[in-house]
């Protein structure tokens, strides 16, 4: 899976098999700016940035179909419970993934039946 964010030239492509990677590179120059374990098994199935490039949006794919959220500055995933795609394996039929492109607290997936929408708020321990 490739997605890229035009705000800040970034390019992220994740692997596939066990235990997979995601890797994000800054164009032109094609530099290595991440690289983390992805918080799935096996690949993802949805990935998008944020309008201004600062998280990339990951959605893990079988058998967990984890929402992660990672921050490419401060270069770790941001700590949330665990959350998973709202339907069944059998229904799962993930269509796209998107942040609002007004605001990056906000983000939406697409299956085939319905859309699902997040908001991301902050929280204090």
């Amino acid at each position: 899976m490739v997605c890229t964010s035009t705000s800040k030239n970034l390019i992220a492509a994740s692997e596939y098999g066990l235990q997979p990677e995601c890797h994000i590179y800054q164009m032109p120059q094609k530099q290595i700016i991440a690289q983390f374990e992805m918080q799935t098994t096996l690949r993802s199935i949805g990935m998008s940035f944020s309008r201004d490039g600062k998280y990339l949006l990951l959605i893990g794919g079988v058998p967990d179909f984890t929402i992660s959220i990672y921050d490419i500055e401060a270069q770790a995933f941001f700590k949330t419970p665990l959350t998973k795609l709202p339907f069944k394996h059998s229904q799962l039929r993930c269509d796209g993934v998107q942040f609002n492109p007004r605001c990056s607290e906000e983000f939406c997936i697409l299956s085939d039946t319905k859309i699902y929408f997040y908001t991301i708020k902050q929280a204090f321990m």
